[in-house]
């Protein structure tokens, strides 16, 4: 009989399953999820009360103020209601459900959960990212239960740290895959926590750049390693168009990586997105190239000038020819050639490179744009002013469906968003781009305050 007295293990099947009726085996991440690096997420249940309970002890008396969060939206009834089980559960089914970091792979969620049950610095950076915004995500919170949650956030944040400093004392680093994965979600903290995006910047380029580049290209070829890399790419690329600065992903055995990471079994995942990195790694160099002319003495020379013009010619015309492949896949895709698992990720991964090839276009013109006087009489990949305007305003018009339809974590955005923004003409514009960082920063990344104090200081010297 089937009732309240039931014994038998009640099996649900996750969203991912149910959509492609397939049996479900259960588990979080399930098998399924697993092998395809998409986020397993549980089916909607009627809520139950699971709140996470913050602590806050007064270190001068022995008050404490209690405060709860529900995470009742996100809990599934299957999960046992210990405190690190709520928090991972957030993590996975809450956090990243809500912030599509990659838009195409996916988060290694199957290892991130394997890894932080046996490594406390894993463990405590999932701890701060969530206990921080399940903080922010309640509407009813008093204020002093907000500073009970950060201060929480804040210690397993510290926890981490010098969970890592230890870590760093083992012979054994570079074969671990938690550190590179705690270094990496620190960063992301840091985006939630740090308004001038400074913490998120030293983490990627002094914590998971170097570790990175010490372990080599080989290491990041398949398995776990593979999924870290493709998900830190698109990071590391805007890091580097948007900070004017080089990047070791344009080094040859990383070049190489790249190209050779989709061969094989691994093609089945590869998506236009990934030409249109590369693309946008090549316009980064060509960038610091452009900046060393400021300040070349003597003079660049008539190769030299020439060299790069024909460098961004090159890079223009394979951003062109990359449109219309793009658009050539995505027509074959739609017509089934592919059977796509994901079509929602499909679908962000598409969007997003749109809006990164106009970004791209626009900032390569920029390189030329703003130099013009090392290329009087040559013809160059500067674009017409109204060319410009068209791309800002696709750039304008797909950022907003990105926020308004998807998923997509809008930190993924503010490389196009900062390209756009400084050569935007009218102040409807200017609205429009500060009303996404806006959108952006009450996601809970403040770093987008960052972005919007930069814009409107570009445009106040304008006046």
């Amino acid at each position: 009989m089937i009732g309240p007295n039931d014994k038998r293990a009640r099996v649900t099947r996750c969203e991912a399953c149910s959509r492609r009726k397939i049996k479900c085996h259960g588990g979080f991440p399930c098998d399924y999820c697993t092998r395809t690096s998409i986020i397993c997420v549980q089916p909607k249940t009627q809520p139950r009360s699971s709140d996470l309970v913050f602590v806050h002890v007064n270190n001068s008396s022995s008050n404490r103020s209690i405060s709860r969060v529900s995470l009742s939206t996100s809990i599934s009834p299957a999960v046992p209601l210990d405190p690190d089980s709520k928090l991972s559960k957030h993590f996975f089914s809450a956090f990243l459900l809500a912030n599509d970091f990659t838009t195409t792979n996916g988060f290694d969620c199957h290892s991130i959960a394997r890894l932080s049950q046996s490594n406390s610095g894993l463990k405590n950076a999932v701890t701060a990212i969530v206990t921080l915004d399940a903080s922010r995500r309640s509407q009813q919170l008093a204020p002093e239960k907000k500073h009970a949650a950060r201060a929480m956030a804040l210690n397993a944040y510290r926890n981490s740290l010098a969970s890592l400093r230890r870590d760093l004392e083992d012979q054994n680093i570079l074969d671990n895959s938690a550190f590179l994965w705690s270094t990496f979600l620190l960063g992301i903290f840091e985006l939630m926590y740090d308004v001038t995006g400074e913490g998120w910047v030293k983490h990627i380029l002094y914590g998971t750049s170097k570790i990175l580049q010490l372990r080599g290209p080989a290491a990041h070829a398949s398995g776990s390693g593979r999924s870290f890399f493709l998900t830190f790419r698109v990071f590391e690329v805007c890091r580097a168009l948007i900070y004017n600065d080089s990047t070791f992903l344009d080094q040859p055995g990383w070049r190489l990586l790249m190209e050779e990471i989709w061969t094989g079994s691994g093609a089945v995942d590869w998506h236009p997105r990934e030409a249109l990195l590369n693309l946008m790694i090549s316009c980064s160099s060509l960038s610091m190239r452009g900046h060393a002319l400021d300040h070349l003495v003597p003079q660049p020379t008539t190769n030299e000038l020439l060299g790069i013009v024909n460098e961004g010619l090159s890079i223009q015309s394979s951003l062109l020819s990359w449109s219309e492949e793009a658009r050539q896949w995505s027509a074959s895709d739609s017509n089934g050639v592919r059977n796509t698992s994901n079509n929602e990720t499909h679908n962000s991964a598409s969007l997003v490179a749109e809006i990164y090839y106009h970004a791209s276009l626009i900032f390569l013109s920029g390189i030329f744009d703003y130099r013009s006087h090392h290329w009087k009489e040559v013809s160059t990949p500067s674009l017409p002013a109204i060319e410009i305007q068209n791309h800002v305003a696709a750039i304008l018009s797909l950022s907003k469906r990105a926020l308004n339809t998807t998923r997509i974590a809008g930190v993924l955005l503010f490389f196009p968003l900062r390209v756009a923004g400084a050569r935007v003409r009218t102040v409807e514009e200017q609205q429009e781009i500060l009303s996404m960082l806006h959108d952006i920063e009450s996601r809970n990344f403040v770093v987008a305050g960052a972005f919007v104090e930069d814009l409107n200081s570009l445009w106040a010297s304008r006046t």
